[in-house]
């Protein structure tokens, strides 16, 4: 079994979670971020299930794997669920400012803000929120 990887995303309110297998074998659980946090807990719970039952591997009918899932108890540690930083380069193209101007609008140096945007450098928390701030503001995201 690959890794496990948590993703926060918009989601339509009737979709709580689910779960994809990339191509390094490794599972991704996209979980709806308009949902509580005990509420995605349950929900990775639920995915979780379906790892752990290997039902991303088998040739049953998808309603055999959700009642399987959900009358099974979950065995694992407790997740804590993070937010994936946005793709902070397609947003900046998408206004069409410099990352020049972004990094003077937001108020951080121009080169911490390429390491975020090339990702190699993760946002500080306050970073995080003035950057989503600013494309909310400016892109409509």
């Amino acid at each position: 079994m690959g890794d496990i990887i948590i993703r926060l995303v918009n989601l339509p309110a009737a979709i709580r979670a689910y779960t994809l297998t990339d191509h390094n074998d490794d599972y991704n659980i996209y979980v709806n971020n308009a949902l509580n946090s005990v509420e995605q807990q349950k929900a990775v719970d639920h995915e979780l299930k379906h790892i752990n039952a290997d039902h991303f591997y088998r040739d049953t009918p998808v309603s055999q794997d959700e009642q399987e899932a959900q009358s099974k108890p979950v065995k694992v540690t407790p997740v804590q669920v993070k937010p994936v930083a946005p793709d902070f380069r397609q947003l900046r193209a998408k206004t069409g400012y410099t990352a020049y101007q972004v990094s003077k609008f937001v108020g951080i140096p121009t080169g911490r803000y390429i390491r975020i945007e090339q990702g190699l450098s993760k946002p500080m928390p306050d970073e995080l929120m003035q950057l989503t701030s600013f494309f909310k503001r400016k892109a409509g995201v």
